[in-house]
């Protein structure tokens, strides 16, 4: 009979597995629902991209850095798709040559800016199922029956800042860091005229500001037209802003996961005490 697989070992072939296809890492540990929703999502999001846009980001990436037809060179500078490395590469070899316009092209539609949002989502969404698959190879024996995933309050943080905080019932800390990263996060686009949120124009700092999730997208969104040819004054302030909120949220994504492994691992209640002093007794106590 093989030796089983060491627990470290098993959650790093679970991550890697995520990484080359969403929800696989799931399905390596027998969790077949949670894997199948991960690939649905996270899929459904690249070929809605795909549709939209025909790609754009991997272009957008070739276009900032190599100007390659070559598809896995070009899928290397495409952040934050990357992070889900299957479903990048399918988009980036779906597209043909390169074609030439500039970073901020006027001729894109809403409909362009809206696939660019929904593959960096799947992107983002592939890292989490890269988490997730990690966290159940390490502790699933060892939850306890309605136990609040660290996983799921992560990325209720990523969605909204502070949300995985208050879903732990630290409702206070996350309302109030919430919307300090958020009113940060609305001071540079104030300050930039919405031009910050410009993924063509700022291709790296706007992966950074989507780390903020919802209000990112949504602001990305609503300013799809900014006028750039426009001057502000303080457009470099609002995007250093935008962007400084988006990495600070990765504090808050972290803490909701840490917060959630300690309660995991919490003492134990009253009520789980007194059923073990009660164990020992009818045993006759401990030898």
């Amino acid at each position: 009979m093989p030796a089983p697989i060491p627990a470290r070992m098993d959650s790093l072939i679970a991550l890697l597995l995520s990484w080359l296809a969403p929800g696989a890492g799931q399905l390596y540990l027998g969790r077949t629902r949670r894997g199948i929703v991960f690939f649905v999502v996270v899929i459904a999001l690249f070929e809605l991209s795909a549709q939209l846009n025909s790609g754009l980001a991997v272009e957008l990436a070739r276009f900032h850095w190599f100007s390659s037809s070559n598809a896995i060179v070009a899928a290397l500078a495409v952040i934050p798709e990357m992070l889900s490395l299957g479903p990048t590469l399918l988009l980036s070899g779906r597209i043909g040559e390169l074609r030439p316009y500039a970073p901020v092209d006027p001729t894109l539609g809403f409909a362009a800016h809206l696939g660019l949002v929904c593959s960096a989502l799947g992107g983002i969404v592939g890292a989490f199922a890269m988490a997730d698959a990690h966290h159940l190879a390490r502790v699933a024996a060892h939850v306890r029956p309605g136990e609040r995933s660290s996983v799921v309050a992560a990325l209720l943080s990523w969605i909204l800042p502070g949300a995985g905080q208050f879903w732990l019932g630290q409702r206070g800390k996350g309302v109030l860091a919430g919307s300090a990263v958020v009113a940060l996060f609305a001071l540079g686009v104030v300050f930039s005229g919405g031009t910050c949120v410009q993924r063509g124009e700022y291709y790296f700092y706007w992966a950074g500001q989507m780390l903020l999730g919802l209000p990112a997208a949504l602001a990305s969104l609503a300013f799809w037209d900014a006028g750039l040819h426009e001057f502000w004054p303080k457009a470099d302030l609002g995007l250093l802003l935008a962007t400084s909120a988006g990495l600070l949220n990765v504090l808050l994504i972290l803490n909701a996961y840490t917060v959630g492994e300690r309660l995991a691992r919490r003492e134990p209640t009253r009520e789980e005490i007194r059923a073990h002093l009660r164990a020992n007794a009818a045993g006759g106590g401990p030898r």
